[in-house]
């Protein structure tokens, strides 16, 4: 009674006692949900469960995880063009682009200025070979370098005229040696010298490629090819001027040098043949308003070649004897003399000569070339009429058309005759056929005082060509210490692409590239 009656007055009954028991069972078995615990049930009055916050919290996080993985997406989709896109880039401007010869009113100087060609009467290019097509043989190449400084290049440095461009090309091979860099510092000062790394030729002969300077075939070749000297610019004003100039294309091997006046000479009659009154062919002068025609009395291409030069010598062949040997030279300096041809043209010197719209000329080896062209008139058209524009048919007498004006053909080869020796040769083991090259018996100059002409010679080599006898001297001592192993690169050089082998020329260098001692 007391027990009820004390729960009673508390309010409460045994009823509600074992409610309250039985909720707080329920609770403590919610598998361990607080909420339960805390008494904080859905619909709580108080700002919300904690179900819903969670439920809230999770949904918040879907969102961000769907924004972040949109975001994702489309950095990677952009991130992946970009990179496509600057591969493509890379690709497209590493790619040779198609070259073009540039054009004329794109070519200016260092200052911006438009070059002045009315100082350009025609283009005249100089070709010159070296260790083309015989890569980096070392010992040769300096040989070769050594004649080139001897007697090549100071001939070109002493012609009267400067107005051409001299291309000098050899093997990308050869620039790994040291003979190159000697080269390069050689020609570094002369803004009309350029040497380039190509084995392609075009001219002068039936084994070589077809092209010219004037068909463009040159000039795309040197765009294709490393520069390392010269004036570019110039050399682009050169390319463009080429169907608008007559245009001379010479040989000249690494190993000769040029009379100083030979190439103001070439140019000189040049011009006389090819611009009759100094017209340009399409053009017409005010003056006497008079149309040079493509078919008028001028040639449309013409050669040049010498056929008396100076010959230098390192050595000699057992048919010389020793009081020859003696009055001809020495092995200091070694030996001189000269030779005349009589229907042979030598190589120094040869040049092509292409006028305005003739875009090509046959092409022939030195010697056929003086057979084939000398009395040739190839080179004309086949019509010879001179155009009057305001020529009309009173006086006419009948005899010939109106404006026509019968004038003579010259000759298609012309012959460089007006100096005593046009070339200087340099005669050695260096030389790519071997023919000839040691002073023989049959070339000693006879019924002269042969000791004082030989002097002679050599004042005249000096005079006309720039010719340094202490340069002589110093090349021939380094053929003579080296010879054996300029033998056998030139052997090896021989049998490569672009090169004869000759069985003789073969068997010649083997014999002093075995030979123990020197023949002195």
């Amino acid at each position: 009674m007391s027990a009820v009656l004390l729960q009673r007055r508390r309010g409460c009954t045994d009823t509600d006692a074992d409610a309250d028991h039985a909720s707080a069972n329920n609770s403590t078995k919610n598998n361990g949900n607080d909420n339960g615990y805390y008494g904080l049930e859905e619909g709580n009055s108080s700002g919300g469960s904690i179900t819903d916050t969670i439920k809230s919290s999770k949904k918040l996080r879907n969102r961000w995880g769907k924004i972040w993985n949109t975001f994702s997406w489309s950095l990677f989709f952009f991130a992946t063009t970009a990179a496509v896109v600057i591969v493509v880039v890379i690709y497209v401007t590493r790619q040779p682009r198609p070259l073009s010869i540039p054009d004329l009113p794109n070519i200016v100087d260092i200052k911006g200025r438009v070059p002045n060609t009315k100082e350009w009467p025609l283009v005249h290019i100089v070709n010159t070979r070296f260790m083309q097509e015989q890569g980096p043989l070392e010992t040769l190449g300096m040989a070769r370098l050594k004649l080139f400084l001897t007697f090549c290049l100071p001939s070109m440095i002493k012609q009267s005229s400067q107005n051409f461009f001299w291309i000098i090309k050899t093997d990308p091979q050869f620039t790994a040696t040291s003979a190159f860099i000697l080269l390069i510092e050689s020609v570094q000062p002369y803004q009309n010298i350029y040497v380039v790394t190509s084995n392609n030729n075009f001219l002068f002969g039936s084994a070589e490629r077809e092209g010219s300077w004037r068909d463009g075939k040159e000039p795309l070749d040197l765009l294709r090819s490393k520069i390392y000297t010269g004036n570019f610019t110039k050399l682009s004003i050169a390319m463009a001027l080429r169907n608008e100039r007559p245009v001379l294309e010479t040989r000249l091997d690494a190993d000769d040098g040029l009379y100083m006046y030979f190439i103001q000479y070439i140019q000189a009659v040049a011009l006389k043949r090819f611009q009759p009154n100094g017209m340009v062919l399409g053009e017409t002068t005010q003056e006497e308003d008079i149309t040079i025609k493509e078919e008028d009395t001028v040639p449309r291409w013409l050669y040049w070649c010498s056929r008396r030069h100076i010959e230098w010598h390192s050595d000699t062949d057992p048919s010389l004897s020793k009081e020859h040997k003696e009055k001809m030279g020495s092995t200091k300096i070694g030996y001189m003399n000269v030779i005349q041809h009589d229907k042979l043209c030598v190589t120094p010197g040869i040049t092509i000569g292409y006028n305005v719209n003739t875009n090509s000329a046959p092409q022939y080896d030195h010697d056929k070339l003086y057979r084939n062209v000398r009395h040739s008139l190839a080179c004309y058209e086949d019509t010879i009429i001179i155009e009057d524009n305001n020529s009309n048919n009173n006086g006419n007498d009948g005899d010939t058309a109106v404006g026509e004006e019968k004038v003579e053909k010259g000759p298609c080869l012309e012959l460089v005759e007006d100096f005593i020796f046009c070339a200087i040769r340099s005669r050695t083991w260096t030389s790519a056929g071997m023919q000839n090259i040691d002073l023989g018996n049959r070339e000693v100059p006879r019924g002269i005082d042969q000791k004082e002409f030989i002097e002679k010679l050599w004042r005249l080599s000096k005079d006309r060509f720039g010719v340094n006898i202490t340069k002589v001297m110093e090349t021939q001592n380094f053929l003579i210490q080296e010879k054996k192993m300029i033998a056998y690169e030139n052997l090896l050089g021989q049998c490569t692409s672009g090169h004869s082998c000759k069985d003789t020329a073969k068997a010649e260098l083997k014999r002093l590239a075995e030979k123990l001692d020197d023949k002195k």
